[in-house]
C-alpha cells in the first residue's frame, strides 16, 4: 500500500517527464489534415501510408469489399486508413501505458464494421472500377 508520501514522490516523478517532454503533443505522432497538405507533401504522406496499408493487409484478412486494391483513388479510404495508421503509430509509442494495442484493435474493429457498412463500392478494378461521385 502507497503511503502519501510515495504517492506525492510519484507525482513530482509525473511532472518532472512532463516537463522534460518537447513543446507540443507527448506522442511523436500527428493526425494527417489532407486537405491542408501541399501536392508534394500529399505524394509523401500517401507513400508512408501505402507501405504501412501493405503490411496491414499482409497482417489482417482484411476483404477486398473492406479495402480494395484501388483505396488510394478514393478520399475517403485514405481518410479513414490515415486516421487508422496514427493511431497504430501512437498505440506503439514509447509513451503508451501498454493498453494501446487492445485499444486500436478496438477501433479496427469498428474500421471494418464502419467501412462494411459504407455504399462506397467501387468494383473490384480495371473495367468495374467506379470513381467517388461528388453529391
Amino acid at each position: 500500500m502507497s503511503t502519501d508520501t510515495d504517492l506525492l514522490e510519484q507525482a513530482e516523478r509525473a511532472n518532472q517527464r512532463d516537463e522534460e517532454q518537447p513543446d507540443g503533443d507527448a506522442y511523436g505522432y500527428q493526425p494527417v489534415n489532407w486537405r491542408t497538405l501541399a501536392e508534394a507533401e500529399q505524394q509523401v504522406a500517401l507513400e508512408e501510408l501505402a507501405e504501412w496499408v501493405t503490411w496491414l493487409l499482409e497482417r489482417y484478412p482484411i476483404k477486398r469489399a473492406t479495402v480494395p486494391d484501388c483505396w488510394q483513388q478514393h478520399g475517403w479510404l485514405i481518410e479513414e486508413l490515415s486516421a487508422l495508421h496514427v493511431g497504430w503509430l501512437v498505440c506503439f509509442d514509447e509513451q503508451d501505458s501498454g493498453l494501446g494495442p487492445l485499444q486500436w484493435h478496438e477501433r479496427f474493429h469498428q474500421f471494418r464494421e464502419r467501412l462494411h457498412s459504407w455504399d462506397g463500392s467501387c468494383g473490384t478494378s480495371g473495367d468495374n472500377h467506379r470513381a467517388d461521385r461528388a453529391r
